[in-house]
């Protein structure tokens, strides 16, 4: 399979010292659901941010979609985050605007800045939007104002955007940590089951140990910046992910 992501060595130090990511070395390829688990500041936001350069990394090498990332010109750049879905944990969506105007919108990187008013877009792309918000089983709220939504419906918004895009990669930041469980598992299953049909490979960090066992492939455990778990989901238990919590060896070792 071709690799979507490779990181090599990839590290990510502040101003202030603190090293984010130490480090990381990790190979995802197309098709894959891959979670990224582990406790706050262990450094998966960081790592999925400096797979796009939303964060400059400090050391080593990251390829997605075939981009070298710290090498790539703005030119490229700006290609390379019009092919990735990025769905972020706050949705990233206009609130004062409706719902079928924000999911219009993530057309705009391949079909330019008339998307911003739907109304000036082809009936191609209007029609698009529609068949996506119905994907997400959201096109009967197509003209209501998204801050009128619940968390799980505005997370919904947000992926349906995405999919305007048409990514082969989606890069999933903490989507359902500000959900409700059940909204939180509505929007896992909307996740894995448009992978599947789309022949998405989908990387998502998440803090929920059971929608890690739940609903994706494969599971790699960040602790300080640093990959101490990559292994496929078959097989892992709850206790044993906790380890990459709590920093228990023994246990980590058990799982690997």
């Amino acid at each position: 399979m071709t690799a979507k992501i490779v990181a090599e060595g990839l590290s990510l130090r502040y101003p202030n010292g603190h090293e984010a990511l130490r480090g990381v070395d990790l190979v995802v390829r197309s098709g894959e659901l891959v979670a990224l688990v582990g406790s706050n500041g262990a450094g998966k936001s960081s790592l999925l941010r400096c797979l796009v350069r939303l964060q400059e990394p400090t050391g080593g090498r990251a390829v997605t979609n075939g981009v070298d990332v710290r090498r790539a010109g703005k030119r490229q750049l700006r290609r390379l985050r019009q092919d990735v879905g990025f769905v972020f944990q706050r949705f990233n969506l206009v609130d004062r605007i409706s719902v079928f105007q924000n999911v219009v919108h993530g057309a705009i990187g391949r079909e330019g800045t008339r998307c911003v008013v739907p109304a000036f877009c082809t009936a191609a792309v209007r029609t698009e939007a529609m068949e996506c918000l119905d994907r997400v089983g959201l096109a009967h709220l197509a003209g209501r104002r998204v801050d009128t939504l619940s968390g799980g419906q505005r997370q919904r918004v947000a992926i349906a955007r995405t999919l305007m895009q048409k990514p082969r990669l989606v890069l999933a930041d903490e989507p359902v940590a500000s959900l409700d469980p059940a909204a939180g598992q509505d929007v896992m299953e909307l996740l894995r089951s448009i992978a599947v049909e789309r022949d998405l490979t989908v990387v998502a960090a998440l803090h929920q140990v059971d929608f890690a066992l739940t609903y994706t492939q494969r599971i790699v455990g960040l602790q300080d910046g640093r990959v101490t778990l990559d292994r496929p989901t078959a097989g892992c238990t709850a206790a044993q992910l906790s380890a990459v919590y709590g920093g228990d060896q023994q246990q980590l070792e058990k799982v690997n």
